[in-house]
């Protein structure tokens, strides 16, 4: 007896969607690959090319952060106008390419021209990626479907820590960029001819009229949207001015060589993180029932529980309480994009969400890339020879975080209740409102 129609479109609807979300996981992957390079082989490259703290808290983030900014409006703009398919091939295979050529600088100025331009780049593949998830996906699953590809940034870690470290020691830092950047153009290849541009929710021309500055504002007028970026950034700050360092802290601090170090990230961090990042989406899925703002409860409440890891870890002696502290960093240090994410993809219009998401990785790469330049500086010239206390000054942006969220959480529950099920905007121009559901 054969099934339905029906059933058969339907069944094959839903293969088609894993293996999107496959895909489009692995671009997060290949993203925190090569953007962790230059995490796997500061110490390295630092002693290479005799740079202090700050030059190398520079390179790690500043840099990349402005150029991901300059970068990331425009092609948010033209995500939410363009073949988003075709706009995340492009820019794959740019930011792939240039990793390969790290390998090849010979200065340290080479070096940041070179990541400059993977992070501007790189500022287009999450918010494509997340506006093509939107269109394919229904909203009741939004939040695990979006933590579930941001996993890829935590497995992207555990590779490149425990990859790079091998490598790095075995052949040098050198190689490790260039391994990591070839897969990228493959996969590159693969989203091309696999992936199909989805129909948007809403594509009425008078909504997509206007440049870039002009979606921009649309989005920052949506009720609570400014608060909701707040707190995601200042946590993300804090987790970027950690995870920046962390490295450097295990090598200087605790002893540790390269290829040990990178093991411990893998798996504390790294592999923890999967788990966190994943659980993360399912806890929110089922906030949400109790109202839109249940996602960013949890982001709140894994931000709190993050310093208190973080503190534990730079002033304990015992090594074992330092690791299992690592593992509670991993377990919270990534669960705050999907929620957050999937958040905007509710409160703000169909028709801007590339914008959104566009916004939200400039101000988490912008702001949040200056994380690891204050440690630097902090290190060099007001706590030099003490790496961890420099760290642990930035985790007060983290508390502020934690606490932004949570205060952003219950005022979205207050202002809408609970949340239409028909994938309808929850703002006031919207088609939908909390009386009409």
């Amino acid at each position: 007896m054969t099934k339905p129609i029906a059933a058969d479109e339907r069944a094959s609807q839903s293969r088609y969607r894993v293996l999107v979300l496959g895909l489009l996981t692995g671009v997060y992957f290949l993203y925190l690959l090569d953007r962790n390079a230059i995490l796997v082989t500061q110490e390295l490259i630092k002693a290479e090319f005799h740079l202090d703290d700050t030059r190398m808290g520079l390179l790690i983030g500043a840099f990349y952060g402005i150029s991901y900014g300059l970068a990331g409006l425009p092609i948010g703009w033209m995500i939410d106008r363009a073949n988003r398919r075709n706009v995340l091939v492009v820019i794959l295979s740019i930011w792939s390419g240039l990793t390969a050529l790290c390998g090849v600088s010979t200065a340290y100025w080479h070096l940041v021209i070179v990541r400059m331009g993977v992070g501007a780049s790189e500022s287009g593949g999450s918010p494509a990626s997340l506006s093509i998830l939107s269109d394919i996906f229904p909203p009741e699953r939004r939040a695990t479907v979006t933590s579930t590809f941001f996993a890829g940034t935590s497995l992207g870690m555990v590779a490149s820590y425990f990859i790079g470290g091998v490598v790095a020691r075995e052949y040098g830092w050198r190689a490790v960029f260039l391994l990591y950047g070839l897969p990228g153009l493959l996969l590159a290849l693969t989203i091309g001819m696999v992936v199909r541009e989805p129909a948007r929710h809403v594509r009425a021309a008078n909504e997509i009229q206007g440049g870039v500055v002009k979606a921009a504002l649309d989005v920052l007028r949506t009720p609570l949207a400014v608060p909701i970026y707040a707190g995601a950034v200042l946590f993300c700050t804090s987790i970027s001015a950690t995870g920046g360092w962390l490295m450097a802290f295990l090598m200087r601090v605790r002893g540790l060589d390269v290829a040990t170090a990178g093991l411990v990230m893998a798996g504390a961090v790294g592999g923890i993180g999967v788990v966190g990042t994943i659980t993360s989406g399912f806890l929110s899925d089922r906030a949400r029932r109790n109202g839109p703002g249940g996602p960013l409860m949890v982001v709140g409440v894994s931000a709190l529980i993050n310093v208190a890891a973080c503190i534990i870890a730079y002033n304990i002696a015992d090594f074992r309480v330092v690791l299992a502290a690592l593992c509670v960093f991993g377990l919270t240090f990534n669960t705050y994009p999907g929620p957050t994410t999937a958040t905007l993809s509710l409160i703000v219009r169909p028709v801007n969400r590339g914008m959104a998401f566009a916004l939200y990785a400039l101000l988490a790469n912008f702001i949040g890339g200056m994380g690891p330049l204050v440690v630097g500086m902090l290190s060099d010239h007001y706590f030099p020879g003490h790496l961890a206390t420099a760290m642990e000054m930035v985790l007060v942006l983290g508390v502020f975080g934690g606490l932004t969220c949570l205060w952003a959480g219950r005022a979205l529950n207050r202002l809408h209740g609970q949340p239409p099920d028909c994938g309808v905007p929850l703002t006031p121009d919207g088609q939908s409102s909390p009386a009409a559901s």
